[in-house]
């Protein structure tokens, strides 16, 4: 596991997603798995809906 910065690319592309969910955090964490090529582990259906590189 390894901590990603949130830097300028990941801000941008978390406003620029296509996504009616609001939570900051769940669209940060989005942004940052699309920015960086990687699946995300995540139970939460929002998130499995809206980004099909999850895993669980």
């Amino acid at each position: 596991m390894n901590i990603l910065p949130v830097d300028d690319r990941i801000w941008v592309a978390n406003i620029d997603l296509d996504w009616d969910h609001r939570d900051p955090a769940d669209r940060t964490t989005v942004a940052t798995a699309m920015i960086h090529g990687l699946p995300l582990i995540t139970s939460d259906s929002r998130i499995r809906s809206f980004y099909a590189d999850t895993i669980w």
